[in-house]
């Protein structure tokens, strides 16, 4: 089964994160699954339902990686975790936030107002 075996036999990637970034990634990854697997309970005959299988399946291939620290980044793999970062620096408007604070920083910096 997909979700029990990440390394599928493929290239394996080692994991590097540390247990906060963990158990955040895990907790985002379980959501994202759960809400993948409503899809398909809540609108079996969408014409996005094969997609969603493939998401939710995908989803816990990553869970999984997580939980064994390496992976094959697989298409599919690739292609959640990309969105998934590019929607959360949407709303959480990083590109706003890293402006603010590098405006910021150069400010404190040349008026030696320090850290």
């Amino acid at each position: 089964m997909a979700d029990s075996d990440p390394t599928g036999g493929g290239e394996a990637v080692a994991l590097a994160v540390s247990d906060r970034q963990r158990r955040y990634l895990r907790g985002a990854l379980t959501d994202c699954k759960a809400g993948r697997e409503d899809d398909l309970q809540t609108h079996p005959d969408h014409p996005n339902a094969s997609r969603w299988r493939t998401d939710s399946a995908a989803y816990g291939r990553l869970i999984a990686g997580l939980d064994q620290g390496e992976i094959v980044p697989d298409a599919d793999v690739r292609r959640l975790a990309r969105e998934l970062a590019e929607a959360s620096d949407h709303e959480e408007e990083y590109e706003r936030v890293v402006f603010e604070h590098d405006a910021l920083a150069a400010l404190r910096e040349q008026i030696g107002a320090g850290r």
